[in-house]
C-alpha cells in the first residue's frame, strides 16, 4: 500500500495508453516521455516498456513524476504507470503479478475512488490471466470505478476490429473477457461511442494487417463522466495511442450509457424472482 498525496487543481482527467515496443533506452525514452508530457496527459499506461529493474529509479527521475513499474527484463514485457507531476491524487494501492503483464494503481481522485489497471496481454491463448490476475481485483479491491487499459492482444469483435486477419486471436482469453464484461458491467467505451467504425491501433506491413488490440473497458456507471475517448498517433511504435477523458464536474444528470447484465439471465434465484413479479403483476391487473 502506498498512500501518497499529490495536491493541485484540475478540470478533467487525461488517461493515455500506450504500447511503447521498449524504452528501455534513451534517446526514445526521452522522445516519447516529451511527447507525452506535450499532449497534456494526466495518467499514463505503458506496457511492453522492457525496463531493467535496476533502472527504474533513474526512469522515474527522467519522467518528473511518481511512477510505478511491474519490470520483467530489458528484453521483453512490463508496465508502467506514470503519474503528471502534482496531479490532485491519492494513491491508496498498488498491486502487480510476476510476470510483467498486470499492474494496477487504486486513487483518490475529485472525491472519487478509481481502480486503474495497466494490461500487456499474454501473446499466448491464456483465459487464466484474465480470470484469475486482471478480473479477480476487482473482488479484492474496492473502489467507484474500474478502468482497465493496455495492450490486451486480442479483439473483442472480429467484425468491427480486425483487418485482414484470416483467425480469431486468442479465442478462450477473448471469450472471458466478454463474460466479465457481462458479469461485471463493464464495457468497451471507445466503441460504445463509435458502435460502426473500423479504427485500428496496431498495424503491421507486408502483407497488411490491422487490429484495435488496444482499449479501455470501463465500469459502465463512469460512462456519463467521459468526455473523450479516441485513438491517437503514436511515436517510434507500431501502435497507436489510445485516449480517456474524465470530467467529474461537469456531468448532468440525465441520459448515459445502459447495458443489461446478460449474466443474470443465467441467475436461477434472479430468474425465479422475475418470474414471481411477473405472475403477481399478471394476476393484479387480470382481475380488474
Amino acid at each position: 500500500m502506498n498512500n501518497t498525496n499529490y495536491v493541485n487543481s484540475a478540470s478533467s482527467l487525461k488517461i493515455r495508453s500506450f504500447n511503447v515496443n521498449s524504452i528501455g533506452k534513451n534517446p526514445k525514452r526521452g522522445q516519447i516521455f516529451h511527447f507525452l508530457k506535450n499532449k497534456e496527459t494526466d495518467i499514463c499506461i505503458l506496457v511492453d516498456t522492457r525496463i531493467d529493474k535496476s533502472i527504474e529509479n533513474t526512469v522515474r527521475s527522467e519522467w518528473g513524476g511518481p511512477a510505478f513499474f511491474n519490470s520483467f527484463d530489458s528484453q521483453s514485457r512490463g508496465v508502467a504507470i506514470l503519474i503528471k507531476k502534482e496531479l490532485p491524487i491519492t494513491i491508496t494501492e498498488t498491486h502487480k503479478d510476476n510476470d510483467g503483464n498486470l499492474l494496477s494503481i487504486k486513487i483518490e481522485y475529485n472525491s472519487q475512488s478509481l481502480l486503474i489497471v495497466g494490461i500487456y496481454g499474454p501473446n499466448t491463448d491464456t483465459p487464466a490471466f484474465y480470470e484469475n490476475k486482471v478480473f479477480s481485483l476487482l473482488d479484492t479491491v474496492e473502489s467507484d470505478f474500474t478502468i482497465f487499459a493496455g495492450d490486451w492482444n486480442l479483439t473483442v469483435s472480429q467484425h468491427l476490429d480486425n483487418f485482414n486477419y484470416l483467425n480469431v486471436n486468442n479465442p478462450r482469453s477473448k471469450s472471458t473477457i466478454i463474460d466479465k464484461m457481462n458479469e461485471e458491467n463493464l464495457c468497451d467505451i471507445w466503441r460504445d461511442l463509435n458502435p460502426d467504425s473500423k479504427r485500428y491501433s496496431w498495424f503491421k506491413k507486408n502483407p497488411l494487417k490491422m487490429a484495435r488490440l488496444d482499449f479501455f473497458l470501463i465500469s459502465n456507471h463512469l460512462s456519463p463522466y467521459i468526455t473523450n475517448s479516441n485513438i491517437e498517433p503514436g511515436i517510434k511504435s507500431d501502435h497507436s495511442i489510445v485516449f480517456l477523458e474524465i470530467d467529474f464536474n461537469r456531468v448532468k444528470l440525465g441520459k448515459g450509457f445502459f447495458k443489461y447484465n446478460n449474466s443474470l439471465l443465467r441467475d436461477d434465484i434472479y430468474i425465479e424472482i422475475i418470474l414471481k413479479k411477473i405472475r403477481e403483476i399478471t394476476k393484479q391487473y387480470s382481475t380488474i
